[in-house]
């Protein structure tokens, strides 16, 4: 539906350029959380409940939820953010000239272990430039 009101007012010599999280950001931001933040997961499991009505489910120890999507986990993100996946949707309603990888970055809310690296197979965003359809 948004794509399609982007369309509607885009000009016809328009240019959109639209960035989207790929699916290594997702696997970056299961991976990071699990190694930095899952202890924390699991006091809060089990202190939440004596404390309050946590609202937490066990997978949530293990399987940090999306980026995106209530009641999934990032494994759902990594499925759908695939920079294939986002062009395939772009392309219903644009024509896309340029994809671009820009880098590799880590989980912006923790301590970066290395420094951002251009990659040409994996980065954490991902910018397609479209033009309308004639």
């Amino acid at each position: 539906m948004t794509l399609k009101e982007m369309n509607r007012v885009m000009k016809d010599d328009g240019v959109l350029i639209i960035g989207m999280p790929t699916a290594t950001m997702a696997f970056m931001n299961g991976l990071t959380p699990y190694l930095l933040t899952t202890h924390h997961r699991i006091v809060n499991f089990f202190f939440s409940r004596i404390i309050t009505t946590g609202k937490g489910t066990f997978k949530e120890i293990f399987f940090p939820p999306s980026h995106s999507h209530a009641g999934h986990s990032f494994l759902f993100d990594m499925k759908y953010y695939r920079v294939s996946s986002w062009k395939k949707m772009l392309e219903k309603e644009f024509v896309v000239e340029q994809t671009l990888l820009p880098l590799l970055y880590c989980y912006p809310e923790f301590r970066e272990f290395f420094k951002p690296v251009k990659s040409k197979r994996f980065a954490s965003s991902v910018l397609f430039i479209c033009r309308k359809k004639q």
